[in-house]
């Protein structure tokens, strides 16, 4: 039987993979180590808001999208799909400083974050056969599927946990609001971090990708697997 032995800078390329997701494991094991000991020292402000858990988060969440603007302004990332993204994030920024907005921000509060959809959404609509082409680019890259783990730590998984209702109705009298708050904040840090990765991992992949002289990316092997033959 003849065994397809891979190119060299692909064995590189598996290896260094395998250890950047070795690093955000270990990142990951090392944050859910550090906050037992956090609750159990009596520091449960630390979760609330404005506390020092929001700011990691806010961190995290600009990182990533200054990640996908500077990738739209580079011009070595599909320009369309990163802007998106990054206003979705940017968007994700403002939400989860709603307090901080609410009290410095006149009438509207953090709701003046929708201009940034809005603009996201007639940019998206202007460019929509670009972005169905550059979505269509990087469905089959592995950084999507951790993308997307990440936002279902954020949205369904962490707003079902950290639902003071659904707690109440689990805890009964034992149930207090502190509860809701750890539970959402922690899903939210480690859903956060998990995009923040994805992003890294996309950034790296679609640059590794790119077509010398053309337009358009090399889809991922991944792609090459799940798409049927003809």
């Amino acid at each position: 039987m003849n065994r397809l032995k891979p190119e060299q800078g692909d064995l590189f390329d598996a290896r260094m993979a395998v250890v950047r997701l070795s690093l955000y494991t270990i990142f990951i094991f090392v944050i859910t180590i550090l906050l037992p000991f956090i609750v159990q020292s009596g520091q449960v402000q630390a979760f609330r808001e404005e506390g020092w858990i929001e700011w990691c988060q806010l961190l995290l969440l600009l990182i990533t999208s200054g990640i996908y603007f500077w990738g739209a302004y580079e011009g070595t990332n599909p320009e369309e799909l990163f802007f998106l993204l990054g206003c979705l994030v940017a968007f994700a920024t403002v939400r989860e400083l709603d307090s901080f907005f609410d009290r410095w921000v006149p009438w509207v509060g953090w709701k003046f974050g929708y201009l940034i959809l809005i603009n996201a959404i007639v940019r998206a609509a202007r460019h929509r056969s670009t972005i169905y082409r550059q979505i269509w680019d990087v469905l089959g890259a592995h950084s999507v599927l951790i993308l997307w783990t990440g936002f279902l730590f954020v949205v369904p998984v962490g707003q079902l946990i950290g639902h003071g209702p659904f707690l109440k109705s689990l805890m009964g009298n034992d149930y207090t609001h502190d509860y809701k708050r750890v539970l959402e904040e922690v899903f939210e840090l480690l859903g956060y971090i998990i995009i923040l990765a994805g992003t890294m991992e996309m950034a790296m992949e679609l640059r590794k990708s790119r077509q010398p002289g053309k337009k358009g990316y090399e889809r991922p092997q991944l792609f090459n697997l799940i798409k049927p033959q003809r």
